[in-house]
């Protein structure tokens, strides 16, 4: 296929003059091309993609040949025909012999796991070897990212198992020492990000923070200030920095927030404020980034980070949940891969998930 015929095919449909499907695909699917379609295309004109690259951008399937496929991370199917005429969204949904007639073009067509080989992902706050970022860190590598993990401390070697498997090898994992609260740390973390991966940065997890310590009254006023400028400043001029680099449609920012965002305890002033102004940067980037980057927010709860039993756990802290147990850095990580998968969480931008044990949801009655 030429880039001729893609741009021909991209100029007929990047003013959205989508047409309207037949009525038994317009009961299926909604009546009209998906709206991802809609943003992703001019933008994809703009970049200059050659069919190739432009394969390889929207992702999904590779291919040989001049005709291809290309999923979009919403469920969508493109399929540009040697015309570049047409244009057909498929859902599960779709009837059997629909699916036949679309996918029968004269092609060879080898398909992939729907997450591109070279995905990337920046982790913040993973210096601890038994706290969520680091955790976050091993489950992204499992699943075939490339990570980059930053910290202001130094990285903290874990156990002797997570040395020998070399999970944090040199060749997927890339750390950089910086303090995200000012800007030029922030943008330097991205540009090694980049020298050392790649073009594209595919997820942003903003999991750094810092507490408020209870301090002696001159000093609150200064504790508070740098509480907000990790945790919400930091988390501001992460997703600045790295925004350039997202590819639209494919791309996802996450939050880690706290339950503080939504209850508090006493001289927790300056976290219970960064956390809960984590859940305003949401919604505010989800609507500014629509169609392009989504975004959202994961609350934690008690979250039990010394496996190895240093800090006892009575069995009434794990009474005290609904769900029956205290929770594990592994439930954040779960929520954190599910968000960032553009097929299954698609339609997932700018919400706030409580990962608490259903504590927040609980009563709380005065003691007798």
């Amino acid at each position: 296929m030429t880039q001729g015929v893609v741009d021909s095919w991209v100029k007929k449909f990047a003013w959205f003059q989508f047409p309207k499907l037949s009525e038994e695909k317009a009961h299926l699917e909604g009546g009209y091309v998906d709206r991802a379609c809609m943003t992703t295309l001019p933008l994809l004109r703009n970049s200059g993609f050659t069919a190739r690259r432009l394969v390889e951008r929207v992702g999904g399937f590779h291919l040989q040949g001049k005709p291809y496929l290309a999923s979009t991370f919403s469920e969508s199917i493109l399929r540009v025909a040697t015309s570049g005429k047409k244009l057909v969204q498929l859902r599960q949904g779709i009837s059997l012999k629909d699916r036949k007639e679309i996918l029968s073009a004269d092609m060879e067509v080898q398909e992939t796991p729907h997450l591109p080989r070279d995905r990337c992902a920046i982790i913040t706050g993973v210096a601890k070897p038994t706290a969520i970022g680091r955790c976050l860190v091993h489950h992204f590598l499992e699943n075939g990212y490339k990570v980059v993990g930053a910290d202001i401390c130094e990285l903290e070697l874990g156990t002797s198992e997570e040395t020998s498997t070399q999970k944090l090898s040199a060749d997927r994992f890339h750390f950089v020492q910086a303090d995200i609260s000012d800007p030029l740390q922030a943008k330097q973390i991205v540009d090694e990000t980049i020298q050392k991966f790649g073009g594209s940065i595919h997820v942003l997890i903003n999991n750094a923070g810092r507490t408020t310590p209870t301090l002696p009254e001159e000093n609150r006023v200064k504790a508070f200030a740098e509480t907000l400028a990790v945790n919400v400043n930091g988390a501001y001029y992460m997703s600045e920095s790295v925004l350039p680099y997202m590819p639209a449609g494919q791309s996802s920012i996450i939050h880690i927030s706290s339950t503080r965002a939504l209850q508090s305890e006493p001289h927790s002033e300056g976290y219970a404020t960064s956390k809960a102004g984590l859940v305003g940067l949401t919604h505010a980037q989800a609507i500014t980034l629509s169609g392009k980057v989504r975004v959202n927010v994961i609350l934690p709860g008690w979250i039990n980070t010394d496996p190895s039993g240093n800090a006892a756990l009575r069995l009434e802290d794990h009474e005290w949940h609904p769900a029956g147990r205290v929770g594990v850095p592994d439930d954040v990580a779960h929520m954190c891969l599910f968000l960032c998968d553009s097929m299954r969480a698609g339609f997932i931008t700018g919400q706030q998930f409580v990962v608490d044990g259903g504590v927040t949801k609980k009563m709380v009655y005065p003691s007798d």
